[in-house]
């Protein structure tokens, strides 16, 4: 063991010593080298029979062979590469990787250190030194058992369920129910129009004035705040991911609902109104606030709800979104009909009155004259 540990250091010294002196040359075969110590780069080496090599061969993952009856009279270094040795080595072999051959007449007279190689030592190869050998150790891979794939059960072929004869009869009828249930829509929100305008007479006359005078100011009063209030939720409900703004952002959020509820709603009986106004003007009858608003509110839900059936749904869904858009904002322009709508006028109109007025009594005056 004490003759290991001093061979070691010279080995490792001995390696550095070739890598740092000695001269790099590739030699090939039928070429001498042109000094006494041999190193392969890559390439193939052979040192014929009769052969002496004076000095050390030094192989970089190179292909090295030596014949019988060649020598070798420094050390062999073997670095990843590939020898075979039939001759004789005065020194010593060692490999680092690769593959080494001794041969039935290879003659080692040092060490043979070949840590990490595979090493292929015939009988009659003869190592006068220590042989220290570590060999990759072989790793026993186990062998993967490929269980076979169940198959796939076959998928039952789906069939629809036929038609029974009650399905193909709701389905002839399907456009008499959609009629008679836009009918019935029609008289429940006209009974309810009456009964609002029964109860808010004067407020609900301030936002029908509105709405008659001002329609296209209160429709786009009231998509803006439509959009002010699908903002504000939005924020509330962002405010309340904390735990300790939700108790003030659920009532928030449901107040406002609750406003812009009412508000629609109480825009729609006023343009009821309006639409019933409309249609005793165009018929020249005088009815009662009552009738007239019973059948304005009849009509309009009547011919949107039309318009909302099948292929007319989308231009359903406008028409209905504008008019209550025009009702809400009605609603918002009169504080929910608790005062009157007056636009203001400008003040160039506002003296124009005044200034006619002076020029009729100048008029007077040199008449009289």
């Amino acid at each position: 063991m004490a003759k290991l540990k001093i061979k070691l250091p010279i080995v490792l010294l001995l390696i550095l010593t070739s890598l740092l002196i000695i001269s790099p040359a590739s030699a090939r075969a039928g070429q001498r080298p042109l000094a006494d110590d041999e190193v392969v780069f890559f390439g193939t080496f052979r040192l014929e029979s009769g052969e002496t090599l004076d000095g050390s061969l030094v192989v970089f993952g190179g292909v090295v062979t030596l014949e019988e009856d060649s020598e070798v009279t420094g050390d062999v270094l073997v670095f990843g590469g590939n020898v075979t040795v039939a001759g004789s080595i005065r020194n010593s072999l060692v490999a680092i990787g690769g593959v080494v051959t001794l041969e039935s007449t290879a003659v080692v007279r040092g060490d043979l250190i070949a840590p990490a190689t595979v090493v292929r030592r015939e009988d009659g190869a003869k190592i006068f030194g220590q042989i220290i050998t570590e060999n990759i150790p072989q790793v026993n891979v186990p062998e993967i058992i490929i269980t076979a794939m169940p198959e796939t059960p076959e998928i039952p072929e789906v069939v629809p369920p036929q038609p029974t004869v009650f399905d193909n009869f709701l389905q002839a009828i399907q456009p008499v129910l959609s009629f008679f249930g836009v009918l019935a829509r029609a008289l429940i929100f006209s009974a309810v129009a009456v009964l609002i305008g029964l109860m808010l007479p004067r407020n609900n006359e301030k936002v029908q004035q509105a709405v008659e005078e001002h329609p296209v100011l209160a429709g786009g009063f009231g998509l803006l705040s439509v959009g002010v209030f699908v903002s504000a939720v939005i924020m509330l409900a962002l405010l309340s991911v904390t735990v300790i703004l939700i108790p003030l952002t659920i009532p928030l959020i449901v107040l406002f609902s609750l406003a812009l509820t009412l508000g629609l709603l109480f825009g729609l009986v006023a343009v009821s109104q309006e639409v019933g106004r409309r249609i005793m003007s165009s018929l020249k009858r005088e009815w009662t606030p009552s009738l007239q608003m019973a059948l304005g509110a009849f009509s309009l839900a009547f011919v949107l709800g039309l318009f909302s059936i099948g292929l007319w749904g989308f231009l359903g869904g406008v028409l209905w979104t504008l008019v209550g858009a025009i009702g809400l904002g009605a609603v918002l322009l009169t504080r929910f009909g608790t005062q009157a709508y007056i636009r203001r006028q400008p003040a160039l109109a506002e003296a124009a009155p005044e200034a006619a007025q002076e020029a009729a009594l100048v008029d007077d005056e040199q008449s009289s004259e």
